[in-house]
Order: structure tokens, then sequence, then C-alpha cells
């Protein structure tokens, strides 16, 4: 299950965008669960960010580095969860 953003924008060292991509929804959960969704659908996906003035949805990797919260007015993020 995907949970709404829990973070603004997340980054950090060897970031690299997994799949570029873009969301739907009309309420801002609707929309974080959209990203987060394709997020879950990738492997190699470890957390997702989505803009919030455009439908541009990133699904991002740090490759196991730590990743980074950055405060964001246009961003809206969080993990890949666990489950099935």
């Amino acid at each position: 299950m995907c949970p709404g953003a829990t973070h603004q924008d997340l980054g950090g060292t060897g970031e690299r965008d997994v799949e570029q991509t873009s969301y739907s929804g009309s309420s801002e959960l609707e929309k974080d669960v959209s990203c987060c969704a394709k997020c879950r659908l990738r492997q190699d996906c470890e957390y997702w960010v989505r803009a919030t003035d455009t439908n541009h949805c990133w699904l991002k990797s740090n490759d196991g580095e730590t990743i980074i919260e950055t405060s964001s007015s246009s961003r809206r993020g969080g993990f890949r969860d666990s489950g099935n």
C-alpha cells in the first residue's frame, strides 16, 4: 500500500532517476499514491518525488546510499514501501 508523501524533496549521494513518468489524481493523496504505485512496480526504485506544479513523477534510487530530505515548495516525495 502506498501512503501519502512523507517528505518534500528527496535526494543524496548517488541519486539517479530510475524512470521519469507522470502521475494522475485529483487530490494530493491520490497524486502521491499514483506516483508511489509506479515506484512499487520497479525493483530498483527506492523512493519517489513528484512535482506539485506539473504531473511529473521521478522514480529514484541512491543505490543504497543515505537518502536526504530537502525542503521544497514544489515537490512531494516518499519512500517505496515494502508491501507486495
